[in-house]
Order: structure tokens, then C-alpha cells, then sequence
């Protein structure tokens, strides 16, 4: 039978690392993939995406039970950044914080609007991010060899919802800023030696032609960031 260990949840690991981005998205639905695409190229800093893909030959029909065409509308919770947490049909299903800070699934009815959570992927606490990635269907990342397993032992594995969208988003303003400019001081300062500039991972044939060119891109960047911002620039 192989390992029946659990793997790991790949979004609990990147957020319980304090990364800045962290979001999630599916195969089967373009639209919502390249908007979660967009919002990780536009994060200033390090993205981590987790994409339920399937897999015809390691882990094939593996997220069926949740992203199928049949069963996703009452499987998938899309975040909305500021929205509370609803999801089925008509919206009917959401999402609650009980007394002891875990997640709940609730029929809005039952509750109320006003009881759901709100969705704030900027809140500097994790927990409310580390709990919607704990949910969703990671228990059977592998569903094949794990409904194989629950034979042979016995169990009967419910499915669970899954959250989609951006879960996290810090931005550490200062840090950002900070290495921006560092990154200015330095092409300035390999222009001005001659000195080679990794480009592409690579070592320029051409260091003071690329030199300039880098240098000069960095300059422009500069200004126009400081433009942004409403500082004025000496000419």
C-alpha cells in the first residue's frame, strides 16, 4: 500500500513561514487562475500559489470530489477581499468563528448575514488565513490511494470544502522601499566601477554597455516611483 502518511498542507507551511502572498486556485476554472495570477505578478515581494491540478497518471480524478462540475458550486468558497464568507447555492452556506476561534461551516439562515466572517487578506494576524487553508480538501490530496486506504481500514473520509482565492497579502512597506533603493545604490554603483552584472542569471559578455543600461533602468524606476509618491525630484 505505500505511505499512508498525510502530506504536507502546502498553504499552512507558506503562511506558518510568515510569506507575504499565499493563495490558492483550481485548473477548471480560467477566469478565477489568471486572476489569482495577476494578484501574485502584481505583489511586491515573493507569491506562493497552490493550483489543484489534476494529474492523469500520479493522481488522476484526486480533486473530483470537490472541483468536479457537479459538486464545486457546494465544495468551493470563494474569498472576497472585505465580503463575508458565503458560498452554494444562492449564497446559502457560510462561514463562522466559534468561541474557540475554529472555522464553521453555517446555513446563513440559521445565523444571520451579520455573523459571518469577513475576508481580510491584510490582517496582520494569520490565524483567520492559516484556518481557511487548513480547511479545503487537503486530506485527499491523493482521493484514489486514500478512498483505497479507508478500505482496508475501515474509515468512511468525509470531503471537505476548500477556500480559493488570496488568503494573504502583507505588504511590508519599509522593507520593500528599502530594498528598492538599495537595489538603485547598487546598479549605480557597479556602472560606475564597470564591474560585470548578472542579467538572466547569467554574466554579461558586455558589462559597461549592460551596466549603463541596468543603471539606467534603475534610475527610471526610481523616478517614477518617487513621482508616485509626490516627492519632488531635482533635475
Amino acid at each position: 500500500m505505500g505511505s499512508v502518511d498525510p502530506p504536507f498542507n502546502a498553504l499552512s507551511v507558506a503562511i506558518g513561514a510568515e510569506a507575504g502572498f499565499v493563495a490558492r486556485t483550481h485548473d477548471l476554472d480560467r477566469k478565477h487562475m489568471m486572476e489569482t495570477f495577476r494578484a501574485a505578478h502584481g505583489y511586491q515581494g515573493a507569491a506562493f500559489v497552490e493550483i489543484y491540478q489534476n494529474c492523469n497518471v500520479f493522481n488522476d480524478g484526486a480533486f473530483s470530489d470537490v472541483i468536479g462540475r457537479e459538486r464545486r458550486e457546494h465544495m468551493l468558497i470563494n474569498l472576497v477581499d472585505g465580503e463575508p464568507i458565503r458560498f452554494g447555492p444562492e449564497g446559502r452556506r457560510g462561514v463562522v468563528a466559534g468561541s474557540d476561534g475554529a472555522l464553521r461551516i453555517v446555513d446563513v439562515e440559521d445565523v444571520g448575514v451579520d455573523a459571518l466572517v469577513v475576508h481580510d487578506a491584510e490582517r496582520t494576524d494569520p490565524s483567520l488565513a492559516f484556518a481557511l487553508a487548513r480547511g479545503g480538501i487537503h486530506d485527499q490530496v491523493c482521493a484514489a490511494q486514500e478512498r483505497h486506504q479507508d478500505q482496508q481500514v475501515g474509515q468512511d473520509r468525509r470531503q471537505h470544502e476548500a477556500a480559493l482565492g488570496v488568503l494573504r497579502r502583507q505588504v511590508a512597506a519599509a522593507h520593500v522601499e528599502g530594498a528598492r533603493h538599495r537595489r538603485v545604490d547598487a546598479a549605480r554603483e557597479q556602472a560606475q566601477r564597470g564591474h560585470l552584472v548578472a542579467v538572466g542569471g547569467q554574466r554579461s559578455a558586455q558589462p559597461r554597455r549592460r551596466n549603463l543600461a541596468v543603471a539606467a533602468r534603475a534610475v527610471a524606476d526610481d523616478l517614477h516611483q518617487r513621482r508616485l509618491a509626490g516627492t519632488p525630484v531635482l533635475a
